[in-house]
């Protein structure tokens, strides 16, 4: 669902980046990365962007650098709350102290960040499936999830990770905690 409205999001830049691909910098192509200047660099895209959504991260991490800058800029910032204790969790818990709006719901999140301007149902897109993703697509409920320990009773470890992840690059499906899988 979160992948569609990211698609559904992005189609109008479309024409505007070829390929849905940018690369915003004040360095000239040819200068060498170096870790101190991506935070130069992030400040440039949470400048742009509509909101900044801070899913992990450790107190070093370069997700909650973006989220600091963005709060300093007095841009939208989410951040998913985590378990006390989980380091990866350290950083957007300290981002939701320090102001983020915590994210509990993916619809109310959609609402702030873009308002009614998106249709509520997002149009399915037309997925062009192999005959290895056909097998396991048409084990998937229309509602609900399925257990990744189901369709390991039916297909080999092998076949079931190259397939689930390139049906999970597509937006065809979600794997989620508890290893359930969720057609999209």
């Amino acid at each position: 669902y979160f992948l569609q409205f990211v698609e559904y999001f992005q189609q109008p830049a479309v024409s505007a980046v070829d390929m849905r691909n940018a690369v915003l910098s004040e360095y000239p192509p040819d200068a060498p990365y170096a870790k101190w200047s991506f935070p130069r660099r992030n400040r440039i895209i949470t400048g742009l962007s509509r909101a900044t959504i801070v899913i992990e991260g450790q107190l070093t991490s370069g997700a909650l650098i973006s989220g600091k800058i963005a709060l300093e800029q007095n841009r939208e910032v989410y951040a998913l709350p985590g378990q006390l204790g989980n380091p990866l969790a350290a950083g957007t818990n300290w981002l939701i102290a320090q102001g983020a709006k915590p994210i509990y719901d993916l619809e109310i999140l959609r609402r702030e960040i873009c308002g009614e301007q998106l249709p509520l149902n997002f149009p399915k897109p037309a997925y062009a499936l192999t005959a290895d993703e056909t097998k396991i697509y048409e084990r998937l409920p229309a509602d609900g999830t399925l257990a990744l320990d189901t369709l390991l009773e039916i297909f080999d470890l092998a076949f079931l990770s190259k397939t689930l992840l390139q049906m999970e690059m597509k937006g065809m499906i979600s794997i989620l905690p508890g290893k359930q899988i969720l057609r999209i």
